[in-house]
């Protein structure tokens, strides 16, 4: 993904995403969190958060608490979010069967080449799947069609009002 002003690295985005994840979660930004999440020393952490400081990402001073600006806060969330459609999609609609953290991994990587474009067209491909299978397991009423809907009746139901005339 590419921030309209610089061109983020991967590792920058690495790191914005799990700051917005453990925002989200209600738990600390620390250099040692973030360290314990990348497993890499924290000191390792430490020329990255001066580079997203600069970049303006996040406000930190030494030994003090770090902050998502607004601008690193919306970008987090975007490769967050990428992250948790790519894991959808591998799972949910390809139907690929692996273990929790292989999976995590391969999203991670496909997070890191896919545009926002890409990202939403699957979001919005998953989400539409979804509904399908919605209105197949439960149905629609006939209540629930107007003349433009196309149906199939596949089951009738006696003595039950599902809003039509009683």
């Amino acid at each position: 993904m590419t921030d309209e002003n610089t061109k983020v690295s991967e590792n920058e985005e690495e790191y914005l995403e799990i700051m917005e994840r453990l925002k989200e979660r209600g738990e600390k930004i620390t250099t040692t969190a973030i360290a314990s999440l990348l497993k890499i020393s924290p000191p390792s952490v430490t020329g990255m958060l001066d580079k997203l400081v600069k970049d303006g990402y996040i406000k930190h001073e030494a030994y003090k608490k770090i902050v998502l600006t607004k601008k690193g806060e919306d970008y987090g969330k975007k490769i967050l979010d990428s992250h948790r459609t790519w894991e959808k999609f591998l799972t949910d609609f390809l139907g690929i069967k692996k273990d929790k953290d292989t999976i995590h991994e391969i999203a991670c990587k496909l997070e890191h080449v896919s545009s926002p474009e890409i990202s939403d067209a699957l979001s919005k491909l998953i989400s539409s799947k979804r509904a399908k299978e919605k209105d197949e397991k439960t149905g629609i009423s006939l209540a629930g069609m107007n003349e433009k809907n196309k149906g199939k009746i596949s089951k009738i139901v006696s003595g039950t009002n599902f809003g039509g005339a009683k």
